[in-house]
């Protein structure tokens, strides 16, 4: 099945293994119970509520969704835990959750993500760490790009193996060689070769001074 609209069913009519996608235009959660095979499901264009009482869904692999304008920090770990296989996930918008762990949150919980794109804001330092202390199995990550966050992208692809795309393009084969480091190891060798040069000045000018004792 490519696609199912909920619409066309009523609910004691849903059918009980759907092992492509689903789209909903009037979600609730009470639907979502049966669709125990479910592998992708895109809530993209709604707020969802009560996201902490959806069901288990354990075979659940790409997720697409608008959050809810304000949800708790436990209710958000309830969520996640009820989806533990998430590979792909987007995010349009983030929910005001109780403090900045947003991020940390959905991480922890989904080590199976190989895709992840955050279409809202910026990411922080924070969001960064999580993201490479949690995602190790990551090979694409979207999200909003600022020159200041290069130093954390550079250090995403020395630290995820798999990673191999960020953002529409940045790809691993542009920073195979970590220009991070090699960008400190040029400001060492830039200041070597001055030390060097300096070095070398000095012996001539030495060498210089002991000709014209010699000639005197």
């Amino acid at each position: 099945m490519e696609m199912l609209n909920l619409d066309l069913f009523p609910f004691e009519d849903l059918p009980l293994e759907i092992d492509d996608q689903i789209s909903f235009n009037a979600p609730s959660e009470c639907s979502l119970g049966n669709l125990k095979e479910l592998h992708t499901l895109e809530l993209s264009h709604l707020k969802i509520i009560n996201i902490e009482k959806w069901p288990f869904m354990l075979n659940l692999k790409k997720l697409k969704v608008n959050f809810p304008s304000k949800i708790s920090r436990k209710n958000l770990e309830v969520f996640c835990e009820k989806l533990p296989n998430i590979e792909c996930f987007t995010i349009e918008s983030k929910p005001n959750v109780d403090d900045d762990s947003f991020i940390e949150i959905l991480t922890q919980n989904w080590k199976n993500l190989r895709t992840f794109k955050i279409l809202y804001g910026d990411l922080s330092k924070k969001d960064f760490s999580s993201i490479k202390l949690n995602c190790k199995k990551l090979r694409a990550l979207d999200f909003n790009y600022k020159n200041d966050t290069q130093p954390f992208e550079l250090h995403l692809f020395r630290d995820l193996p798999c990673l191999r795309r960020l953002g529409s393009f940045h790809y691993r084969k542009h920073y195979y060689n970590k220009p991070y480091e090699t960008s400190i190891t040029l400001k060492k060798l830039l200041f070597k070769q001055k030390i060097r040069k300096q070095h070398q000045h000095q012996q001539n000018y030495n060498m210089q001074i002991f000709f014209m004792v010699i000639q005197q």
